[in-house]
């Protein structure tokens, strides 16, 4: 399943406006072009050409500032990471997997552009830290969100995913060894077979913010009181800022409960005493999301 298919008579994906073909497709067929001269002509399957042409698609598109890492360099790097892969699938090296694996994650977090890509596990009903009646119904949950998202159903996903990359690629800095990793990781994404090691990173990542913002912000609460708004407030923002995945989690409860709300009032199911106002930005919403 092709993620990116822009005819050349579609608007250009950068938001100029123009036509495709008279605005990006150029700088995208140079940098697909190069990237494969660097890797070797000759020396890719089917499933590598997909992802020498979706690298070359993110490299190509203009884009204002920023330092995107020239073709050649990721051309040369993208084999470097293939050797890599080839090595450990032929060693059946199942630890080597887990480390990339984890090295993909390190950069979900330290990476600012990468912040985004994350898994709306709750949409799922899929609660970290709850207790379930059974490792096995947490795990068959687990299953189901990544049969979901390699799916067609994930396809939205897949593609914000690889535009967070491609802006981590232009804003973000990385070393030789990073980008291998994320070049590895990009490859896990494009190529169907291999689709769910990259959700499975994204997954313990999103597990892990959650988790630690949760506790985080459970320390906040416990350490100020009434009379400290202001700062409670300043360190609020900031744990939303640093994981948006919890901001995003807050808000699409906040939106249910209050759509909740709505509809019960209007089927006269529950009268309110207080305006609509104060239940949509009250102190709770103004704490915890700014608004």
């Amino acid at each position: 399943m092709k993620i990116f298919q822009i005819e050349r008579n579609s608007d250009c994906p950068c938001g100029s406006g123009r036509k495709y073909k008279r605005c990006c497709q150029g700088r995208v067929d140079d940098a697909t072009r190069r990237i494969s001269q660097a890797v070797g002509v000759g020396s890719f399957t089917a499933e590598g050409l997909e992802v020498i042409e979706t690298l070359g698609f993110l490299c190509g598109l203009q884009a204002e500032g920023g330092h995107m890492p020239a073709p050649e360099r990721l051309g040369q790097l993208l084999q470097e990471a293939w050797d890599e892969e080839d090595e450990i699938q032929y060693n059946q090296d199942e630890g080597a997997l887990s480390a990339l694996s984890m090295a993909f994650q390190v950069l979900l977090g330290e990476k600012h552009q990468l912040r985004s890509i994350r898994i709306p596990v709750w949409q799922f009903e899929l609660e970290f830290g709850q207790e379930y009646e059974s490792e096995d119904e947490e795990i068959e949950l687990i299953k189901e969100i990544i049969d979901y998202l390699v799916g067609p159903g994930g396809r939205e996903f897949m593609t914000e995913a690889l535009k967070c990359t491609g802006m981590s690629l232009l804003y973000d800095d990385y070393t030789d060894g990073e980008l291998k990793t994320l070049l590895a990781a990009l490859g896990w994404l494009v190529v169907d077979d291999t689709r769910d090691l990259f959700l499975f990173s994204v997954l313990y990542k999103t597990r892990s913010d959650l988790m630690v913002a949760a506790q985080k912000v459970t320390e906040i609460m416990e350490k100020y009181d009434e009379d400290d708004q202001e700062e409670l407030y300043q360190e609020m923002r900031s744990i939303l800022f640093n994981y948006p995945v919890y901001d995003q989690m807050l808000s699409d409860k906040a939106d249910d409960d209050i759509n909740f709300v709505m509809e019960a009032v209007a089927n006269d199911e529950l009268n309110l005493d207080v305006s609509l106002f104060s239940v949509t930005a009250g102190d709770l919403c103004h704490d915890l999301q700014g608004c």
